[in-house]
């Protein structure tokens, strides 16, 4: 599921999704489920509370379907998330970790 945040009628600025699983090759994170994945404001539009109100849809409609948690993994945006109430519930490198798998 996808949610899509536009400026005016039809000009796209920023983009959320839930996915099943946002890390298929980690057969050790398989129980946790579903992700927020592919969290994206257009540069311009940054700072703007736009990420923001994305998350806050995302995590209302996860809600409103039932899903009681969600997870997510960052590897650069840890702060967006935890302005927002996320806590880190394990720390991990997912591509150290593939390139060890390769």
């Amino acid at each position: 599921m996808t949610f899509v945040a536009v400026e005016g009628q039809d000009t796209p600025i920023g983009s959320v999704s839930i996915v099943e699983h946002d890390m298929p090759d980690r057969q050790d994170l398989r129980d946790l489920a579903p992700w927020i994945a592919g969290t994206f404001v257009v540069r311009a539009h940054r700072g703007q509370g736009v990420g923001g109100a994305l998350m806050h849809h995302a995590i209302a409609e996860a809600s409103r379907i039932g899903v009681p948690e969600l997870f997510l993994y960052t590897s650069s945006a840890r702060w967006f998330y935890e302005r927002r109430g996320w806590t880190v519930l394990r720390e991990d490198d997912f591509y150290e970790a593939n390139r060890s798998r390769s």
